[in-house]
């Protein structure tokens, strides 16, 4: 999906309530302010992802604050939730059958992607009752988009998964989807897990990964090769450029990571998973969806 005029009034929303937590002055704000508008008026337009604006917002916002990974409170938190529910849920998934067992837990991974600090309600100021709430409200929603059962033939099928991760918090949910596809699948698929190089805003470091325990579940845990709202075909590394074309699913999670693998590039020949929760009618449209919400799409489908 590509830029949109619209995408401006978000853009400015996030990187501003971004620094409001911080925090930064209001001299300090309106430099920022300046600058980023600056930064996005020499090539804001419809030839790129959302997600390479934000980014650039995001970096100006590291640089002033001069510290390479912002929020760790809540980052902390959101990975600290992330795991207390997942030992919930790890209970509550025993005493079912593989196929009611993988159902669910991609439901939650799905309900996971609501802990994007820019959707939960409370912003950037997020505490952990909020995110516990957040994630027992989404869980039982229907999803506006529900491709489950096609996704889920998909991972049966594939013998090379690469799962591209998204926020803190929802990685300790991930982990234990991955876990599940592992054990479940008859092919015992490798599976890459993608974190990103960089922190940016929520998104999920090696470190998280670590926090969390992915390197102990997934086959191999790679690093995305920048700080980046969804992933960049311009800065990958080249782990992520290789893994990319050697996938026979890909699993995205977020939508950041939907605007770029909803657009065709020649080095991937998967079949492309997207879930995630949609945070604008531009994203829920592009997807095939008329109203925002948790989703899972399978495209091409």
């Amino acid at each position: 999906m590509r830029t949109k005029p619209e995408c401006i009034t978000c853009i400015m929303d996030d990187v501003i309530g971004a620094a409001k937590t911080v925090p930064l002055d209001d001299t300090s704000m309106f430099q920022l302010i300046r600058e980023t508008l600056s930064t996005l008026s020499t090539s804001y337009g419809p030839n790129m992802f959302p997600s390479y604006y934000i980014t650039r917002a995001h970096r100006i916002l590291k640089r002033m604050a001069n510290k390479s990974v912002l929020f760790e409170e809540q980052r902390a938190a959101a990975n600290e939730a992330g795991m207390r529910v997942r030992e919930r849920l790890r209970e509550r998934a025993k005493g079912l059958g593989d196929a009611d067992r993988l159902l669910l837990l991609a439901r939650w991974a799905i309900a996971g992607n609501s802990l994007d600090f820019r959707t939960v309600g409370t912003g950037y100021d997020l505490s952990l009752d909020a995110i516990e709430a957040t994630l027992d409200s989404y869980a039982s929603k229907p999803l506006v988009r529900d491709d489950l059962e096609g996704i889920l033939a998909a991972i049966r099928s594939s013998r090379r998964i690469l799962y591209v991760l998204d926020n803190v918090g929802e990685i300790a949910l991930d982990c234990l989807l991955i876990e599940e596809i592992r054990n479940q699948s008859p092919h015992a698929p490798h599976v890459t897990a993608v974190v990103k190089s960089g922190a940016i805003t929520s998104d999920a470091i090696y470190e998280d990964a670590l926090r969390v325990g992915l390197p102990g579940v997934a086959s191999n845990v790679i690093a995305s090769g920048g700080d980046t709202l969804g992933i960049s075909y311009e800065e990958m590394s080249d782990e992520l450029r290789e893994e990319l074309a050697r996938a026979d699913l890909i699993i995205s999670k977020g939508q950041a990571n939907f605007y770029v693998l909803s657009e065709p590039i020649d080095i991937i020949h998967a079949q492309i998973a997207c879930l995630f929760t949609t945070k604008c009618l531009h994203a829920a449209k592009a997807a095939g969806m008329e109203v925002l919400g948790p989703s899972a799409v399978l495209l091409g489908t």
